[in-house]
């Protein structure tokens, strides 16, 4: 049961007793007691639970912190030109600041267009995520679009620059059924990205003229705390090809990646 139903049979169960509460004041009709206790019980639950999630999210919250503090002293391995590293959270949420390893400072978090999209993100209920990444260079923002639509779309601003829109290939007409994470990133320069990820394959490669510009590898459910980072979660390999003349710097590209990411682990 995900969290958004916990707060879902939480709600309904507060509406219930209040109903049955003022029932019983305006009416003097009561609800019979041995059902009741079931109700009282489950709402007692259903409370503790939601509580602790609140708690959980401080602690993480206040845990990547430390980790994002200690980062810029940055001696986990040297990076080649190109190569990055980072660790994903368990289970995402707000406020959480990842950093990139790699030959520069950068740091991602979620990102939302308001606070009622922010909630219905992190509850689970509907998941509407988009991601604010830094660096000693450039700010990337990607923000989603289109938020009735079935195929997540998102514009992408470099630099508060839109420089175009990332959107999920359509199932049939764009063959989207074929692979496990059929986006596409078409850029304002006319350019097009596609993302391959075959299914059952734990390694994503973004293309761009039938060559591929950039290698991600991601770790399978990793419960296991790395020694630098002192915490779990899906560890991310990835290689930037530049030696090619790219049209954009790295930060797009690694944002583009944890969105798709970020998708993937919030929608299945």
């Amino acid at each position: 049961m995900s969290i958004a139903c916990v707060f879902i049979i939480w709600l309904f169960l507060t509406i219930f007793l209040i109903l049955v509460t003022g029932n019983f004041v305006i009416k003097g009709e009561t609800f019979p007691l041995e059902n009741l206790w079931i109700f009282i019980v489950l709402w007692i639950i259903l409370f503790f639970v939601i509580i602790a999630f609140l708690l959980y999210r401080r602690y993480t919250q206040k845990q990547f912190a430390k980790i994002i503090k200690d980062a810029k002293n940055n001696e986990f391995k040297i990076f080649a030109n190109g190569e990055y590293f980072y660790q994903a959270p368990l289970i995402t949420i707000d406020k959480q600041y990842i950093p990139i390893y790699g030959n520069k400072n950068i740091y991602y978090t979620t990102d939302f267009n308001n606070v009622i999209q922010k909630w219905m993100s992190i509850i689970g209920f509907f998941p509407l995520f988009g991601i604010f990444l830094k660096s000693d260079n450039h700010i990337l923002k990607i923000k989603r679009i289109k938020l009735l639509s079935l195929r997540p779309h998102y514009k992408v601003y470099l630099d508060k620059t839109n420089i175009g829109i990332l959107q999920r290939q359509k199932l049939i007409t764009e063959k989207g059924m074929k692979q496990q994470l059929p986006y596409t990133f078409y850029s304002n320069k006319n350019t097009m990205y596609k993302f391959i990820n075959p299914y059952l394959s734990m390694n994503t490669k973004i293309v761009k003229d039938d060559k591929v510009i950039f290698d991600a590898h991601r770790s399978f459910f990793d419960l296991n705390k790395i020694q630098y980072t002192k915490s779990r979660g899906e560890r991310h390999t990835i290689q930037i090809d530049n030696t090619s003349e790219l049209d954009y710097p790295d930060e797009v590209f690694l944002g583009l990646y944890i969105q798709i990411m970020i998708n993937k682990r919030t929608n299945d």
